[in-house]
């Protein structure tokens, strides 16, 4: 008797809906068995929200066992009003009954959630039993809920829906809805992550534009400060920022990879991208180390020996490997030149005067 003087209707459903149960009984005596289930399901189920913020809220309705012809259903929505004012529902699915019943949570209304004291009282009906009658999911209904100006970030609140009414046989359930306020300033965000790059040793500098790599929803993108939060392997690569170019050079004879993060600041919040750059071998040629130097000798002087382990080096090998010969002889009616492991000879031919190039 409680129910009657909650809303025109509403205990008219109840009475009826109970009436027509028991009446129904036979009928659905299997499925009492098979504990089938009517579903309430929310979107969203949960989330973030913001401070003095309108939140919708979808109810939706399905069945376990897929049935849509059922007499209906009553639900009751438990909230904290420290923590939402209802605005307004709007009804979708068929066979509403009354309007929205808002009420002070009762001891007999109680969810279990000593922080939920407001409900609302919805119900719908078919005395044909043919509720909700078309395919599932239905959306029974949208709920506007704002927030409250005074909370603070990280506040939860959570919203429960229990049942006042089922089809006879037929369990309920319905996961609660819980919402978390959240900062208003998102911070920025990698709208376009950098790639990975690959190139040969001793490439020549690259630079990226990083204007469209990160975005601020609530601040203007050009105000992003981008800097370089690491690099894990300066001896690799030498990398720095001016406004939106990022430069990097690639060290000399060097080959390897890095890993490079970008950091952005936005209204004191920051995000970071990083990317790899990986700097592919090359085989290097041998190079002079030290210049042999030009030499003056009297004619039919004795042979000459020059040491050549130290003129040619190569950063990609043992220096001892480096195979020398004798390219060129520009006149070897005057020197006869030969090499033996890192020995050069020339031999000054007798009676012979002049100048010769010898090119190893």
């Amino acid at each position: 008797m409680k129910k009657q003087k909650k809303i025109n209707g509403s205990s008219i459903f109840c009475y009826l809906l109970a009436t027509l149960f028991i009446c129904f009984t036979l009928a659905t005596t299997a499925w009492a068995f098979s504990n089938p289930t009517q579903v309430v399901t929310a979107l969203p189920s949960s989330g973030n929200a913001y401070t003095g913020q309108t939140i919708t809220i979808d109810l939706l309705y399905s069945v376990s066992d897929e049935y849509t012809q059922l007499n209906g259903l009553g639900i009751m929505i438990h909230y904290d009003t420290n923590f939402f004012d209802f605005q307004s529902l709007q009804y979708t699915a068929p066979g509403t009954i009354g309007t929205p019943y808002i009420d002070d949570e009762s001891v007999a209304d109680n969810d279990g959630d000593e922080n939920t004291n407001k409900t609302i009282t919805l119900a719908w009906y078919d005395q044909n039993t043919e509720w909700p009658g078309e395919p599932l999911p239905v959306t029974l209904c949208s709920l506007l809920f704002l927030t409250d100006s005074d909370l603070s970030i990280n506040d939860i609140s959570i919203i429960r829906i229990t049942p006042t009414s089922t089809h006879v046989g037929y369990a309920f359930y319905a996961d609660p809805i819980t919402l978390t306020i959240a900062d208003p300033d998102q911070g920025p965000v990698v709208l376009q992550a950098i790639s990975d790059i690959t190139v040969d040793e001793d490439a020549d500098s690259q630079t990226i534009d990083l204007s469209t790599v990160f975005s601020d929803s609530d601040n203007n993108d050009a105000m992003i400060v981008k800097s370089i939060l690491s690099n894990s392997n300066p001896s690799l690569i030498s990398a720095s920022i001016n406004e939106n170019t990022l430069s990097f050079d690639f060290l000399a004879d060097q080959y390897g990879s890095a890993e490079i993060t970008i950091q952005a600041e936005s209204n004191g919040k920051t995000i970071s991208d990083t990317f790899t750059i990986t700097v592919t071998a090359v085989d290097d040629p041998p190079y002079i180390s030290q210049a042999l130097s030009d030499d003056t000798a009297d004619e039919d002087a004795d042979n000459l020996i020059i040491d050549l382990s130290t003129v040619f080096s190569d950063i990609d090998n043992n220096d001892a490997a480096i195979v020398k010969t004798i390219l060129s002889n520009s006149d070897s009616t005057l020197i006869s030149a030969s090499i033996n492991g890192n020995s050069l000879t020339l031999d000054f031919l007798e009676n012979q005067n002049g100048s010769a190039e010898i090119t190893i």
